[in-house]
């Protein structure tokens, strides 16, 4: 055999080292991905309870629904209220 072909048992030594770096590789994706959803969820919740000053809901809410209503002469206040979230 020649010493520069590589032999099965190599072949198979290599392949699973492929395997092990492609598994690793999706784990640390993986990883990433959750601490950048986890870290963008935080600051939102941040944003939000900024905005809120410790009420259940932000002032300005009142004032985006009255206006729409005045905007939009076709909504009504039940139907704008319905959308509300929470």
């Amino acid at each position: 055999m020649d010493k520069m072909e590589p032999s099965k048992s190599n072949n198979q030594l290599f392949g699973k080292i492929a395997d092990l770096l492609a598994e690793a590789r999706k784990f640390v994706v993986k990883s990433v991905n959750q601490t950048i959803v986890r870290t963008y969820f935080k600051v939102g919740r941040l944003i939000v309870e900024d905005e809120q000053q410790g009420n259940e809901r932000a002032g300005y809410g009142k004032t985006v629904l009255k206006n729409g209503i005045k905007s939009q002469r076709s909504w009504r206040r039940a139907e704008l209220s319905s959308c509300e979230a929470g």
